[in-house]
């Protein structure tokens, strides 16, 4: 696999930092999750199956779980000895904690130079909201996604997934992957700030620019596109179905397709700003097209038409989807509390050495004998001492 052989302590919690470690695992980094003796909190929260949190499930998949309590100064010695023979730090907590623990950047670089440090946060590690409480719809709003979410005439909406969080995460390990590629030219590591605000907004496209340089702001618009059309989720005789039809030679397919080919020659519908002005009218036709059909019949004539299109999904039907099934974008390991455990599978594709979930979310501390004894070499006895005064 492509990350054999290197190393990860992940102290974190809830979504972001986990799910930006498991990327890491799933393309065969060794990943040492590393929780207070209580475990996580995202271990607490549920639902829950047979006593296991599925919240925590399904960020921490191919890791190897131990317990350590940092707030002790001989479990901050211990995080140091494990620093000595890892590549990555990542962690998720609010910025300046581990610094004021003595296991920031700073205190750790001493230790072992070709470190990579990332650090997950609400609002980054610097800046005027980097003190501030975060969570992801929190973030959403700050960052303009809930103000781009919705209908005209309705309120702000959030994104259904956590979206602030996963796109943090996904930022973390592409920032430690490029701390990475460079330390193999330089030799040494350097420190990666993520922040989930700064993810988010960079969500918005070309909006930004618009308002900077000409004043206007981009207005939510509800399933179609702001500036464009037409584009929208109409309603079958069994569902939804979302149509996209804005370029010049997918809108004229598309009204030869339900039954005007006048409208697909006509000037007022010439350019997709044109398009937009009429929105409402190529609605109205297109739906009336769409409600004489199920589902199916109307996705497989604007497939035969080279249509953009497909259903509107629920959570039921996209598990089950034969697509998804085929790229083994749902996978099952065996878990040893659980049974078959159903796990989202890995997007990306790889030819020569693709990722893989080799083993299931472990239970709290159930490595701690195999990473102690393994990579510090400490007796069990000793281990044994260590569980009694709470350390691990």
């Amino acid at each position: 696999m492509c990350l054999e052989g290197i190393r990860i302590l992940e102290l974190t919690h809830f979504i972001a930092g986990p799910f930006c470690g498991q990327l890491f695992a799933d393309m065969g980094a060794e990943v040492i999750k590393v929780e207070r003796p209580g475990g996580e909190v995202g271990r607490h929260f549920g639902p829950f199956h047979h006593g296991e949190s599925l919240y925590y499930t399904a960020y921490n998949r191919n890791k190897r779980a131990i317990t350590l309590n940092l707030q002790a100064e001989k479990g901050r010695q211990l995080f140091k000895r494990l620093v000595e023979q890892s590549d990555v730090v990542l962690e998720n907590f609010r910025p300046g904690l581990l610094n004021r623990m003595g296991i920031g950047y700073e205190h750790l670089r001493q230790v072992n130079p070709r470190l990579v440090m990332t650090s997950i946060s609400g609002f980054g590690q610097y800046g005027p909201y980097k003190d501030r409480q975060a969570l992801d719809m929190v973030v959403q709003a700050m960052g303009g996604i809930m103000d781009q979410t919705g209908f005209p005439d309705g309120p702000p909406v959030k994104a259904g997934p956590v979206i602030a969080d996963i796109t943090a995460g996904v930022y973390g390990a592409l920032g430690t992957m490029f701390a990475l590629f460079d330390r193999e030219r330089t030799g040494v590591g350097q420190y990666v700030d993520v922040a989930m605000l700064d993810a988010v907004f960079a969500f918005l496209e070309n909006f930004v620019t618009i308002y900077l340089l000409q004043g206007t702001e981009t207005k939510r618009a509800g399933n179609s596109r702001p500036l464009t059309a037409p584009g929208n989720a109409y309603r079958a005789k069994d569902g939804y179905i979302y149509i996209s039809a804005n370029a010049d030679n997918l809108f004229q397919r598309l009204m030869n397709l339900v039954g005007h080919p006048e409208m697909g020659n006509d000037p007022r519908y010439a350019d997709a700003s044109s398009r937009k002005q009429r929105e409402e009218e190529l609605d109205r036709v297109i739906a009336a097209w769409v409600a004489e059909r199920s589902v199916s019949e109307a996705v497989r004539e604007l497939d035969q038409a080279s249509i953009p299109s497909g259903p509107v999904n629920t959570v039921a039907q996209i598990a089950v989807d034969p697509h998804i099934r085929a790229r083994e974008m749902v996978v099952e390991v065996d878990h040893p509390v659980i049974g078959r455990l159903p796990l989202v599978g890995i997007p990306v594709k790889m030819s020569r050495t693709p990722g893989e979930v080799r083993f299931p979310p472990a239970l709290l501390g159930q490595y701690n004998e195999e990473v102690y004894s393994g990579l510090l070499n400490i007796p069990a006895e000793e281990l044994a001492a260590l569980t009694e005064e709470g350390i691990i």
